[in-house]
Formats: C-alpha cells, sequence, structure tokens
C-alpha cells in the first residue's frame, strides 16, 4: 500500500457465486428496482500496490471466511477484469466483484 496519498474510501463489493454463499450475513439486498443484486458497502484503503494484495486483505482480513477460496477468486473492478499485478486505485462508489469459478450445467 502506498503511505502518502492514502486514504479511504466507500466502495460496493459484489460477491458471486460461492463467495455470496460464503458472505450472505453481510449481505446487504438493495431496495432499488434497477440495482437487485446483493452487495456489501465497504470502507477501505484506496490504494494498493498489486490487485493481489487487495484480495488477500479481503480474503485474510476482511472476510476470513473466504479463505478457501481466495487462491480462485478473481476481481473486477467497475466492469474491469485486474490483472493479479495491476496496481489499484479505489474511488468513492466503485463497484469491486468478486468472482470464484462458476460450475453448472
Amino acid at each position: 500500500m502506498s503511505s502518502n496519498s492514502q486514504s479511504f474510501v466507500k466502495i460496493i463489493v459484489l460477491p458471486f457465486a460461492s463467495a455470496k454463499d460464503l458472505l450472505q450475513f453481510d449481505l446487504v439486498s438493495s431496495s432499488d428496482e434497477n440495482e437487485k443484486q446483493d452487495r456489501i458497502d465497504l470502507i477501505i484503503e484506496n490504494e494498493w500496490i498489486t490487485a493481489n494484495r487487495l484480495k488477500s486483505f479481503i480474503c485474510q482480513q476482511q472476510w476470513p471466511t473466504l479463505r478457501s477460496i481466495e487462491k480462485t477468486i478473481i476481481l473486477a473492478l467497475n466492469h474491469d477484469y485486474l490483472a493479479p499485478n495491476e496496481p489499484v486505485r479505489l474511488n468513492d462508489g466503485d463497484v469491486l466483484a468478486l468472482i470464484p469459478p462458476i460450475s453448472g450445467g
């Protein structure tokens, strides 16, 4: 994490599939008819050296129930997938999706 311009922002976290199942008690259902996805509002530091560091924080410290699927989760910020070593800067209102592998038939 960067030390000079570090501050906190409020983002929306959208967990999918098994991540959603593991975080069911933290979910807030939106009352807005246009936004029917379950979400979690999170206040978090705005700068991360890499997407992997952000994912590690989320799965190890913020929600340890995600540890079992951490290696399989992919992050997407505002609909764009994040590369593991990509630097991340979060802004108020950003949407961070937690996307584990989706299986089914």
